[in-house]
C-alpha cells in the first residue's frame, strides 16, 4: 500500500503527464487543445489566461477556418471585457477580414459592440482573392494560374496552397507558394510530369502558421482547366463550358471572405496527396 506522500507524488506525476499529452492527443484527434483550454478559461471569466491560451492556439499549425474565426472572436471579447479597446478592435478587425459579415448572434453590451463596429471600418470588404488561367487565347497552353490578392486589409495572407491533379493521376499533389507582403500578384505554375488533357485543382490561402483564411473550391468540388480538348474527346464528349477557350473568356474566380461566389465547380475528389512542393 502506498503512503500518503507516495500517493501525492503519483497524482502529481499523472497530472503532469496529462498536461503534456493533452495537446498532442487533441491534435491527433484533429482538435486544438489550446483553443479548448481557452474556451474553458473564458467560461470561468479568466480573461488574461484565456488570451494567452488563444495566442498559443493561433500559433498551432494548420488551424481550420472555423478555429481561426473562434480565436479572433474570443480574443476580441476577452480584450474588450478587460477594457483593452485597441486590442479588442485589432482582434475583431482580423475576424472581420476573414468573415466580413460577422455580427454577434445576440444583443451585446456597448463595450463589445463599439470595438467591433470600429473594426468593421478597418476590415472593409475583407480579404479578396482572384484566380484565373494565366495563358491567353493564342498562347501556348499550360497549367498556370494567376493569383491576385485584391484586398488583404490586415496583411494576414502568408501562403497559397494549390492542390492539383492531372488527368489520369491517381492522387492529388500539393504545391505551396509564399505570399510576400505587398506583392499582390503571383503566377502559380506547379511542376507537372507530362502533358495532360486537363487539370483539376483547388486553392487554400493560409496565415503564417498555416491556419485557413479562405478556400477556392475544395477536394470534393474542384475546378477543371481543360488544356487538350482533343485528348479529352478521345475518351468523352467535351461540354462547351469545360473548354479551355471558355475559361479564358469568362476570366477567373473570386472569393471575398465568406460571401464568395466561385463559378463552375465540378466534383473531382482527389484520393490522396502524392507529394508536396514548396516554392518562393
Amino acid at each position: 500500500m502506498l503512503s500518503r506522500s507516495e500517493r501525492s507524488m503519483l497524482s502529481g506525476l499523472l497530472l503532469l503527464a496529462l498536461c503534456l499529452l493533452l495537446p498532442r492527443m487533441a491534435q491527433a484527434a484533429g482538435g486544438n487543445a489550446f483553443l479548448v483550454e481557452a474556451k474553458e478559461l473564458f467560461a470561468r471569466l479568466e480573461y488574461e489566461k484565456a488570451v494567452r491560451a488563444l495566442q498559443a492556439a493561433l500559433e498551432r499549425p494548420d488551424n481550420t477556418r472555423e478555429d481561426v474565426l473562434d480565436i479572433y472572436r474570443l480574443s476580441g471579447i476577452c480584450w474588450a471585457s478587460m477594457g483593452e479597446e485597441a486590442k479588442a478592435e485589432e482582434a475583431f478587425a482580423r475576424l472581420l477580414s476573414i468573415e466580413p459579415g460577422y455580427r454577434f448572434p445576440t444583443a451585446r453590451s456597448p463595450r463589445l459592440v463599439a470595438p467591433l463596429e470600429r473594426a468593421r471600418k478597418r476590415a472593409g470588404k475583407g480579404i479578396l482573392v482572384t484566380l484565373e488561367p494565366e495563358a491567353k487565347e493564342g498562347q501556348e497552353r499550360d497549367f498556370a494560374l494567376r493569383l491576385r490578392i485584391e484586398a488583404d486589409p490586415l496583411a494576414l495572407c502568408a501562403r497559397a496552397v494549390l492542390f492539383h491533379r492531372a488527368a489520369g493521376q491517381a492522387g492529388a499533389s500539393k504545391t505551396s507558394y509564399e505570399l510576400e507582403p505587398g506583392v499582390v500578384e503571383r503566377i502559380l505554375r506547379p511542376p507537372v510530369q507530362e502533358r495532360a488533357a486537363y487539370h483539376d485543382y483547388h486553392l487554400v490561402v493560409t496565415d503564417r502558421w498555416g491556419g485557413v483564411l479562405l478556400e477556392l473550391g475544395s477536394a470534393a468540388n474542384a475546378f477543371r482547366m481543360v488544356l487538350e480538348p482533343e485528348m479529352l474527346e478521345a475518351e468523352q464528349q467535351v461540354a462547351w463550358y469545360e473548354s479551355w477557350w471558355f475559361w479564358t473568356a469568362v476570366g477567373g474566380v473570386a472569393l471575398a471572405g465568406a460571401g464568395a461566389t466561385a463559378y463552375f465547380l465540378w466534383p473531382r475528389p482527389p484520393d490522396r496527396v502524392d507529394f508536396e512542393l514548396s516554392t518562393r
